[in-house]
């Protein structure tokens, strides 16, 4: 389960030296795995919740956002995880 990370709202991928923090709740936190303009959720267990997400990255503003983490059991009927939005979008300092 991943989320990108852009320069501006139809900008392409930021690219590396991106740090993005996950607040849930109970105000248990957890860091990013992120790689590439893209972060991935920590090999944690996917809990479905409204998280607070602030999102750093050298050159740009830091930012601050809601993600809610989705679980659906699509056809096979394996859980299926996803952040919505799947996007966050960073502005140039």
């Amino acid at each position: 389960m991943s989320f990108a990370v852009t320069d501006g709202p139809d900008g392409g991928l930021v690219g590396d030296g991106i740090e993005a923090t996950l607040t849930a709740a109970d105000s248990s936190t957890m860091t990013m795995q992120c790689q590439g303009g893209v972060c991935f959720w920590p090999s944690q267990p996917v809990v479905a919740e409204i998280y607070s997400l602030e999102v750093t990255a050298p050159g740009f503003q830091p930012t601050k956002s809601n993600e809610e983490v989705k679980i659906s059991h699509p056809g096979c009927g394996c859980p299926e995880a996803s952040f919505d939005p799947s996007k966050v979008a960073l502005n140039r300092s």
